[in-house]
């Protein structure tokens, strides 16, 4: 009976459910930007398990953090030319 116990508590990660990835713009100048990340993880029995969250920076290569830096700055600019008199 203890076997079986065990057996079952054991809980293995196997699938990635949902993914968010946050980016924020704080006033327009790239060392105030962020990206975040949180990521939902199921075991074996489709199960929620946790969400894992972060800061997604330190995973980005330098290629990625300009084209990141190059998209707010034109979703910046958007917004103002659309929003603002």
């Amino acid at each position: 009976m203890a076997d079986q116990w065990n057996k079952e508590a054991v809980r293995t990660p196997t699938t990635i459910g949902s993914m968010e990835i946050v980016l924020k713009d704080k006033d327009g100048q790239a060392a105030n930007h962020s990206a975040q990340y949180n990521i939902d993880v199921y075991d074996q029995n489709g199960n929620f398990m946790k969400r894992m969250e972060g800061n997604l920076r330190p995973h980005l290569t330098s290629a990625q953090l300009t084209t990141i830096v190059s998209f707010l700055a034109a979703m910046r600019t958007k917004a103002e030319e659309e929003i603002l008199p």
